[in-house]
């Protein structure tokens, strides 16, 4: 029955299209689909398809960025989610979960850079409408400003003018 059960975890594992895998408190993989081989260490693919042990006991120190965050979900069995985990250029969701305390951990990757990116690109030219607002907004200011000077001057002189043609 055990052996049933793991057989089906095992399959459902490798069937999910997230990228997937279990980390031991030795941070070495216990088990991972191929969506995450092909997401963070393509280049143990044939590894991973050559052998049904996969990428099993390769340390995930080696394969995973974000190493530090595992640590701290071992230690503490708070789950971490990151939904913005920029790497290589490319935006992924990441959440790393505790499955045994101080023992094993899951991380679930999914590659969100093609929804990210439209979005990064409309913020972009948001900021740069901005800033061009912005400069023209302060050349308006420094124009009216300039143009309030010479007003000044100009009032100041034909007020001092009419003054002093009333005092003669």
């Amino acid at each position: 029955m055990k052996k049933d059960f793991d057989d089906y975890s095992s399959a459902l594992l490798q069937k999910i299209p997230s990228a997937m895998v279990v980390v031991d408190e030795r941070l070495k993989v216990i088990e991972a689909n191929e969506a995450f081989v092909k997401m963070w260490a393509i280049d143990m693919l044939d590894v991973f398809n050559s052998f049904d042990e996969g990428i099993q006991g390769a340390s995930v120190e080696r394969i995973f960025p974000s190493v530090d965050n595992l640590r701290e979900v071992l230690a503490t069995g708070e789950n971490i989610h990151i939904k913005r985990y920029s790497y290589n250029d490319k935006i992924y969701d990441l959440k790393i979960f505790s499955i045994e305390l101080n023992r094993i951990v899951g991380i679930q990757a999914t590659d969100i850079t093609k929804f990210e990116q439209p979005r990064e690109e409309i913020a972009k030219q948001a900021r740069e409408v901005i800033a061009k607002n912005i400069a023209v907004v302060q050349n308006i200011a420094f124009l009216l400003g300039e143009h309030m000077v010479d007003t000044e001057l100009l009032l100041s002189s034909i007020a001092e003018s009419y003054d002093s043609d009333k005092e003669s």
